[in-house]
């Protein structure tokens, strides 16, 4: 499997390498989590984005949110622990507007406001 890693700017990275394991995980309520671990130092840190093909073909983005690198005998092991992005939109307050003639495509944009997430 391989994983296109990305900083919190949207800088491309250099991708994961020696990866031993990963864990993609869908909650009863929606929620998406990944565990990675790999060989070797892997330059990702908080805040960086990982994206990765599921088991059912779709592109999937994910937020770093606890990155490990340890020794394990004589090599380091990096894990990492990952939360879908689509959740970084639970934080975000809406402001209550009703406005009953605007289209479904208005509405979304409004509530997607400061957000770095777009319509589409």
């Amino acid at each position: 499997m391989r994983f296109a890693c990305f900083d919190r700017w949207d800088e491309p990275k250099p991708e994961l390498n020696g990866i031993t394991g990963a864990i993609w995980t869908t909650g009863v309520d929606g929620t998406r989590t990944l565990e990675v671990t790999a060989i070797g130092e892997n330059h990702v840190g908080k805040g960086d984005r990982l994206v990765f093909q599921d088991p059912r073909g779709r592109l999937q983005e994910v937020i770093v949110v606890s990155p490990e690198h340890r020794r394990e005998e004589s090599r380091i092991v990096t894990s990492l622990v990952c939360k879908g992005s689509a959740g970084e939109l639970d934080d975000t307050f809406i402001e209550d507007k009703r406005n009953r003639s605007a289209t479904a495509r208005q509405c979304l944009t409004k509530a997607l406001e400061g957000t770095r997430w777009t319509v589409g």
